[in-house]
């Protein structure tokens, strides 16, 4: 699979990934990052490309149209995870709007909740994890060592699939995801929570340019034209990626 992806530290195009490379990688680097990582694949120049949970790292978009790869990616990083980290290291919520995406993860232990597809128990989840982020807040600013209490947390991602769909659900409006990751990227930076937002539909109804500011990672599998890419990465990169 080929994409483009700009984060604060980071740009990268038209890098390709395979199975072989994600297994060895994923060995490396599992004992070597302080937080959780996970392997993308292997940039032009043949060095690995990883992608690490840790506080700078709270919200994540991967966008792109249907069929380029969002999907396999987002596999292969939960694979990666689940199996390189326990779950006392980390935990997660899946949720997908659909309802096909993580049916095979049902009942691991690392998971805080069964996969979620109703609209409503991903609204309620996503309350959940604002309550949480409090109540881990309040925890450091009651201890001694609050370096120890945050590294005492287990990291908890959550991903939610399709997300586009809880718009067009009437569950959410878009003033309602601003609003969400306004909250939870205030306090996530020391809560060790992070959210992965996955959709084919790129739009500025779903993708608004506030929502863009607190995205600290965006991998675009394939945009429609320069404008598209231009609005999502700062970059033209992620029209035909393959080819750049």
């Amino acid at each position: 699979m080929f994409f483009s992806c700009e984060n604060k530290c980071l740009r990268l195009q038209g890098f390709y990934v395979d199975d072989d490379t994600i297994k060895y990688y994923s060995e490396k680097n599992a004992s070597q990052n302080k937080y959780p990582s996970v392997v993308l694949g292997l940039g032009k120049d043949g060095k690995e490309i990883t992608h690490t949970f840790g506080p700078r790292e709270a919200v994540a978009l991967m966008a792109g149209t249907c069929g380029n790869g969002r999907s396999v990616l987002i596999n292969r990083m939960l694979t990666q995870l689940i199996t390189k980290y326990s779950s006392d290291g980390i935990q997660f919520i899946l949720a997908d709007t659909i309802g096909i995406s993580f049916n095979s993860y049902k009942g691991l232990p690392c998971l805080i909740k069964d996969p979620l597809t109703k609209p409503e128990e991903i609204r309620e989840a996503m309350d959940w994890i604002l309550a949480e982020n409090e109540r881990r807040v309040a925890i450091i600013k009651e201890s001694d060592d609050k370096k120890k209490a945050i590294e005492n947390f287990p990291a908890i991602i959550f991903v939610i699939d399709e997300y586009s769909y809880l718009f067009k659900r009437g569950v959410f409006e878009t003033k309602d995801m601003f609003l969400f990751l306004l909250k939870f990227v205030k306090l996530s930076r020391y809560t060790n929570t992070h959210i992965i937002l996955s959709t084919q539909r790129r739009e500025k109804e779903f993708i608004t340019t506030l929502d863009l500011n607190y995205m600290d990672t965006r991998m675009i599998f394939h945009c429609l034209d320069e404008v598209e890419s231009e609005r999502l990465i700062s970059s033209p990169d992620a029209v035909n990626p393959q080819t750049r």
